[in-house]
């Protein structure tokens, strides 16, 4: 690409007059190469130079509304693809305009294009190739298990796939995989380029790695181009940094959007309700959190059946994964076992679960908010013999659940007495749960929460009712007459501030940073605004009453006595939780500064 963008420019700088009358132009050459670069501005302007030289040349305006589209000025691609596709009588692309007009709700003829796109989609269904490069056994990386979901899926399409081994050695996962695919070829013995001539012969569509930086990497056969489309998958979860890989598969919680883009060569494309687990620590973090959480299980289990995959899948085949995991782990199940006078079995769910998500964010995992492709997930240990375990088995009762006496939401502040709560396992957290999901803390249980600044980190309205979720959650662990200690920024005080004249752009800018969130990580966001009555209103529809407003809690030294410009900026109230119940606390702790 970068030798076309040069030949482009070396024509366009010695011979302008000669650009005219040819489809597609030069411009439209060295605007494919610019943006096939990731320079989207460059290739902007070619293909509008482009355009003005041809402006009956309806393909140039696909290009353009690409260019618009990857840089989200989502309007401007639909102005281009309108044209492309309406006027200039473009007519199989139709559903990139149909995607375009989706991201920002535009129904412009939206029936008729998605029944055109239909038709279309499911008369020009080609038979692709799709090979997949992966490791000596198959199976060094945990995670090459997905590899069979692939295969399944592909199955229901006209598609071949190819699989190249990079050695001969035999394995588990090569005979299961070897059954799944087309085609297994093996590459054993051969150097980088003559692998790469080998699948060139099996004229390869799209080309996948499944290595990355790991032994026997894929990568240098991929340097020498045997397919046109070339990805990476699993393996190493960072760019390559390679110019041959076109596109890097990964998840959000590896490779969260807001902080990588930057860093990877690829395109990337996103797997949106997955966590791919690559390490048997990570599958550690699974069984445990698993392990000690029996209602999600149960809740699992609803959410499975609700959606009625196959019976013959399942979720964790234990006896597939023979690598032993630490004594902690096997003692975790052990004790979940035993507490239920089960003889030794193992866990073995039906059907397969839709996706993964990184620890802390697993509980989200049990409602997926679309479900992903039914297939096997391979972990877990050997030891037991295979049995089938019943979700209501696994129930424990109310007395077995741990109780605990306070908790300090969202913040790492260390206070004796107090459990500490947070989304992320910073220092001092004991639990690290997302607020509105307090798992393994039965009803009822808690003496008081104390939230400082978290609360406006919930979105709300119909579609995100965050903070009713949050504030329920609450109030369905406090005990009868519990304490809620809230503090959040106080709209009010920070709208004062940021109009007042006397600030320097500086400070007008620290203001801006505490109503919207400092946005120093993917949690650090501000999705709501609270004055007294906001607050107020939110609190009493969850149940709360007798709402105290003060200057001061005197529990913990944080945010919530934060002054800016001799201006306290906390809102801090506090709430009792207004439920019947024989357990009826009266909460006893430091009295409050008024205010």
């Amino acid at each position: 690409m970068r030798g076309l963008e040069r030949l482009c420019k070396s024509i366009v700088a010695r011979n302008h007059a000669a650009l005219d009358g040819h489809v597609p132009s030069v411009y439209e050459y060295l605007g494919v190469a610019q943006y096939n670069l990731g320079r989207l501005q460059d290739a902007t302007e070619s293909f509008k130079k482009a355009v003005a030289l041809h402006p009956n040349h309806g393909e140039v305006y696909m290009h353009l509304g690409d260019c618009y589209l990857s840089q989200f000025l989502v309007d401007d691609a639909i102005r281009v693809f309108e044209v492309a596709l309406v006027e200039k009588k473009i007519k199989d692309d139709l559903s990139v305009l149909f995607k375009a007009r989706n991201w920002v709700a535009n129904w412009t003829d939206h029936e008729l294009v998605q029944d055109t796109v239909a038709a279309s989609t499911a008369s020009n269904l080609i038979h692709g190739r799709t090979p997949l490069v992966s490791a000596a056994d198959l199976g060094n990386l945990p995670g090459n298990v997905i590899l069979q979901v692939s295969q399944r899926a592909l199955h229901s399409q006209p598609s071949t796939v190819y699989c190249f081994a990079l050695t001969d050695a035999p394995s588990w996962w090569r005979t299961n995989i070897t059954a799944e695919v087309d085609h297994m070829i093996s590459l054993h013995g051969v150097n980088h380029q003559e692998a790469a001539s080998a699948i060139y012969s099996h004229g390869i569509h799209v080309l996948v790695d499944l290595n990355g930086h790991t032994l026997h990497s894929g990568l240098p056969i991929f340097s020498h181009r045997p397919a046109p489309v070339q990805m990476t998958f699993l393996g190493y979860p960072l760019t390559t940094g390679s110019a041959f890989i076109d596109y890097f598969i990964v998840d959000p919680a590896s490779a969260s959007p807001l902080h990588v883009h930057d860093s990877f060569s690829e395109k990337m494309i996103y797997l949106p309700h997955n966590y791919i687990v690559n390490d048997h620590k990570q599958y550690e973090d699974v069984a445990v959190h698993l392990a000690l959480r029996p209602h999600l299980l149960k809740s699992l289990r609803r959410t499975l059946e609700s959606q009625r995959y196959p019976s013959y899948q399942s979720l964790f085949d234990t006896r597939a994964f023979t690598h032993a995991f630490g004594r902690g782990v096997l003692a975790t199940w052990e004790r979940q076992l035993g507490s239920q006078r089960l003889p030794h079995v193992q866990m073995y769910l039906r059907p397969c679960m839709s996706s993964f998500h990184r620890r802390p964010a697993l509980n989200r995992t049990l409602h997926p908010p679309v479900p992903s492709l039914p297939g096997t997930f391979v972990p877990f240990w050997k030891k037991f013999p295979v049995n089938h375990l019943p979700i209501r088995s696994t129930t424990q009762t109310r007395q077995h659940r741990p109780r605990y006496s306070s908790i300090l939401a969202a913040t790492s502040v260390y206070r004796q007495g107090w459990t500490v709560v947070n989304i992320q396992p910073l220092p001092h957290v004991d639990l690290v749960r997302e607020m509105k999901h307090l798992h393994g803390i039965a009803d009822s249980s808690v003496t008081a929460i104390y939230s400082s600044h978290a609360l406006e980190h919930c979105g709300y309205g119909a579609h995100a009712a965050d903070v009713e979720a949050t504030l329920a959650e609450w109030f369905r662990v406090l005990k009868p007459g519990g304490a809620l200690f809230v503090s959040v920024p106080d709209l009010s005080v920070l709208a004062t501030l940021f109009v007042d004249p006397t600030l320097t752009p500086h400070e007008r800018f620290h203001v801006m940073r505490m109503i919207y969130g400092g946005q120093v990580d993917a949690h650090d966001f501000h999705k709501v605004g609270f004055n007294k009555d906001i607050l107020n209103s939110f609190l009493a529809q969850a149940g709360f009453c007798n709402v105290t407003t003060v200057r001061s809690f005197g529990l913990f030294q944080d945010t919530s006595d934060l002054v800016f410009h001799n201006k306290p900026i906390s809102l801090n109230v506090i709430a009792k939780a207004c439920k019947p119940g024989d357990d009826v606390v009266s909460v006893d702790l430091p009295s409050p500064t008024a205010t």
